[in-house]
């Protein structure tokens, strides 16, 4: 727990940005926060919710960016960190991967409708 920063955030703030590499794992304690996928919104994020995670354990690049939708209260556990933790604690990491595996398709279903969308105009 001591690894993780409290961090307090305005609306608009861009947390994770899609195309850039997950600066930590965020874990959302209050307020408002949407996931963004080429800019149209896919989902919001509610309390207790962890993001950032995608990018964390693949090594890549965010599939999607995370912006607060109203103030917001976080904790972030910093990527120069995360490599630790789920090293040291196991369960964190069988966690967070099937939280991924969860989320994969959710993303892949909003590509594969955009792809076709385009196609038809």
């Amino acid at each position: 727990a001591a690894r993780f920063r409290f961090l307090e955030v305005d609306p608009g703030a861009i947390l994770v940005e899609q195309g850039k590499r997950a600066p930590g794992l965020f874990i959302l304690l209050a307020g408002g926060i949407e996931v963004l996928l080429d800019d149209k919104k896919i989902s919001e994020l509610t309390v207790g919710d962890v993001f950032g995670e995608m990018s964390l354990l693949t090594g890549g690049k965010a599939v999607a960016s995370i912006r607060a939708l109203s103030k917001g209260y976080l904790l972030e556990l910093p990527r120069s960190d995360f490599q630790e933790v789920i090293m040291t604690h196991p369960q964190v990491l069988a966690y967070l991967g099937e939280l991924a595996e969860r989320r994969t398709p959710r993303v892949q279903a909003e590509e594969f409708v955009d792809l076709h969308l385009d196609m038809l105009v």
